[in-house]
């Protein structure tokens, strides 16, 4: 499916006609399901599924749809998110993935004058973790994952 806007119907769609999941617990029966709609900007999660246990404690399914040519796997990721994705070993990981490229990061936190893309008077107050499926940039670089 190439159109992402089809994909996220198409998941909506398995949901709402469903009515159950079996999930390990048993079948949880599904109270809704629909598209998250933050007061600002766009939401992370792209279908809200909201479920019911078989001993009636409700649960909340918040699934994120990614495109085969999606640039953005993952952004804004926070620690709790990073442990999520990449296991205890996630600090270890992120570190040794940027060991490389870590003098690009020792560029200057405050610019006078403009420099590459930064605008003179800028000031650099951090840097974001994001999983991407391209390298962008000076500041990107390959993740060393294995299979574990």
């Amino acid at each position: 499916m190439a159109v992402f806007s089809d994909t996220e119907d198409y998941i909506l769609k398995l949901f709402k006609n469903q009515g159950i999941l079996k999930l390990k617990a048993g079948n949880y029966k599904i109270l809704s399901v629909g598209k998250p709609r933050p007061s600002k900007g766009e939401g992370k999660t792209d279908v809200d599924v909201e479920l019911e246990s078989p001993n009636k404690i409700r649960e909340e399914l918040k699934i994120s749809i990614k495109q085969n040519n999606a640039d953005f796997l993952e952004n804004k990721i926070s620690l709790k998110r990073a442990k999520q994705i990449l296991g205890e070993d996630d600090t270890d990981i992120i570190k040794e993935s940027i060991e490389k490229i870590k003098d690009e990061f020792k560029s200057p936190l405050v610019f006078i004058s403009k420099f590459k893309k930064t605008e003179a008077g800028a000031i650099t107050i951090g840097w974001k973790f994001e999983l991407t499926n391209k390298l962008n940039g000076a500041k990107s670089s390959e993740m060393l994952l294995n299979n574990e």
